[in-house]
């Protein structure tokens, strides 16, 4: 996913929980620690694709991970409370960056075999990875689940477009969400805009 589908699906999520939680719009240093929670993991495992490659190379790796992502989000909240106090802005930042990598993986779950989207998605537990293997004996045992397991290849071919077709699809999604997003920003009183509109 584009960064644009990035920041709106943790936008919607994390202004969804303030309205949830606080029964208010979220607010401008909230809309902030959302922005930097749903682009953190690209932030760090881009550049790392380009300037070391190797293991690093498929560009989500280290900072997609959950192995890394929670102890992270639990320091950076831990430095937040301290200074700031109240714990909203830390669930935010939370919703917002463990939002990325889920985005990331539900591209990949749309594609292939069950067998290969569960190794596509590993890097949700970067270095570890998922046990492929061990997951799909495991759902082989429940006979809905075989079924589903043997179904998905031709539901695959037959509802989800390939290549260039299937990423002009994903680019329509992300768009989608884009806009959604943005309505539900200016909804909201389009908090940060003051800062933009200050420079």
């Amino acid at each position: 996913m584009l960064p644009h589908a990035h920041l709106a699906v943790g936008y919607v999520l994390a202004s969804g929980v303030v309205r949830a939680t606080r029964r208010r719009s979220i607010t401008r240093r909230e809309t902030l620690l959302v922005v930097v929670g749903t682009l953190l993991p690209d932030l760090v495992d881009k550049p790392l694709a380009v300037a070391v490659g190797g293991p690093f190379a498929s560009g989500r790796t280290v900072a997609h991970s959950l192995l890394f992502a929670i102890p992270a989000i639990l320091v950076f909240g831990s430095v937040l409370r301290r200074c700031r106090g109240p714990a909203v802005p830390v669930v935010l930042f939370a919703v917002g960056y463990v939002s990325h990598p889920f985005l990331d993986a539900s591209v990949f779950l749309l594609q292939g075999t069950l067998a290969r989207d569960l190794v596509e998605v590993g890097f949700v537990l970067w270095p570890v990875g998922l046990p492929a293997d061990g997951i799909f004996q495991l759902l082989e045992q429940l006979p809905a689940i075989d079924r589903a397991i043997e179904a998905k290849p031709r539901w695959t071919a037959r509802h989800v477009p390939s290549g260039a077709r299937l990423s002009r699809y994903i680019r329509v999604v992300e768009l989608a969400l884009a806009s959604a997003a943005t309505v539900l920003w200016l909804a909201d009183d389009a908090p940060g805009a003051e800062a933009l509109r200050d420079r």
